[in-house]
């Protein structure tokens, strides 16, 4: 047992490694696994993340901020709900308005 200020002295000996727990390398006799899909290209059908596939083209956001007021993407929200067309909001000013813990927004249609 060492004391608190006492290191450990090396011994010399050398441990292996369990070949179970070492990676195993492909050999030319496995097949390598296969390529991951490619991503489809930006704006594809389908591709949920992009703001505008998210809304019809006459979808309104319906945005109520906090007593005191807040400013988000250029504007000013409140306590009296702001309706502002989503086409008249850029991807990013949208995501910010959305991601914003002090905005309540939904999505209406106009």
């Amino acid at each position: 047992m060492m004391a608190g200020n006492e290191t450990a002295k090396p011994t010399g000996k050398r441990t292996r490694r369990s070949k179970t727990t070492a990676q195993s390398k492909p050999t030319a006799a496995e097949p390598k696994p296969a390529a991951p899909a490619a991503d489809p290209p930006a704006g594809a059908p389908g591709d949920q993340d992009d703001a505008a596939s998210r809304t019809s083209a006459g979808a309104v956001l319906v945005v109520t901020g906090p007593q005191q007021g807040r400013r988000r993407a250029g504007r000013r929200f409140g306590p009296v709900p702001v309706r502002i067309a989503a086409v008249d909001l850029s991807e990013v000013e949208r995501e910010a308005i959305e991601n914003d813990p002090e905005l309540s927004v939904s999505i209406a249609e106009d």
